[in-house]
This record gives structure tokens, sequence and C-alpha cells, in this order.
């Protein structure tokens, strides 16, 4: 623990916030190029199509 009893991630320490910063903007936009997909008008079929990139960007951001 450091600072008022929480605990810093590894890119705190080093000072490289803005790499983090920029490694969750990579990973939004990456996201958001999956999720841009020609609807279908099937809700169904439209969700699936969907929510693979989304819980994709969420392992990277979690990566992160």
């Amino acid at each position: 623990l450091e600072g008022h009893g929480h605990v810093r991630h590894a890119w705190e320490r080093k000072g490289d916030r803005e790499l983090a910063d920029n490694a969750f903007a990579d990973s939004m936009k990456n996201m958001m190029k999956g999720i841009d997909v020609k609807l279908t008008g099937k809700p169904d079929k439209d969700f699936v199509l969907m929510m693979p990139p989304r819980h994709l960007g969420a392992v990277d951001m979690a990566k992160v």
C-alpha cells in the first residue's frame, strides 16, 4: 500500500500514466471498429454481431 491507503498500479509507480491512457484509448478505438457492423434489423442477430467486439474490448482494457 502506498499513499493514502490504496494500492497503486505498476504504471503509476513508474510515472507511465500517459502510456496507460494511450493503451486504454487504443483498446476503445479497436472495440468501436469491431462494433461498426451492418445491422440486419433482426435484434437477436444484431446483438450477436455486436457483443464479441465489446467483450474482446473489455479483455483488452483489463490487460492494460
